[in-house]
């Protein structure tokens, strides 16, 4: 088994045919809104298989270098070539921005590192006095007219 690259997303769903759907995609880096930061995260191996057989894999996430998280489990593809492997979701918690690591390993075999993300806090908007010059201060109100009276129905 040959480990290519891997998905850092918010959520894989195994469908009943065998697809996987995924929900929130990262693709260049993550950005949280504020740190400290909880991060509901799930991942795809893509791995390139030679011939089925029955294999542990590990995966662990690192920021910088500590880990976040840490796992294992079987697989069992039932044919070769190229398969995508589902991890589920893990709530991490972000105590400071770095970069994150996603790393995996076959057992008896040294970690290799997949995906490599850069962690960002979005940069808080700035509102300058400026952006209302020229605004009224008060909401503008049209003359107060009486509702015009309609005749009253000869049947009331």
């Amino acid at each position: 088994m040959k480990f290519d690259t891997a998905l850092i997303c918010e959520d894989v769903r195994i469908e009943r045919s065998g697809k996987l759907s995924l929900v929130g995609v990262y693709a260049a880096e993550i950005i949280a809104d504020r740190i400290p930061a909880m991060l509901m995260l799930a991942f795809v191996l893509v791995v390139d298989i030679e011939a089925a057989f029955r294999c542990e894999v590990g995966i662990r996430l690192r920021r910088d270098d500590d880990v976040l998280f840490e796992g294992n489990g079987s697989i069992e593809p039932k044919t070769s070539g190229r398969h995508l492997l589902p991890i589920g979701k893990q709530l991490i918690r972000i105590e400071r921005t770095g970069v994150l690591r996603l790393d995996a390993k076959q057992t008896g075999l040294n970690w290799q590192t997949l995906v490599t993300t850069p962690l960002h806090v979005a940069a808080p908007v700035a509102i300058r006095s400026a952006d209302f010059q020229g605004l009224p201060r008060r909401p503008v109100r049209g003359k107060s007219t009486k509702r015009e009276q309609k005749p009253r129905s000869p049947l009331h």
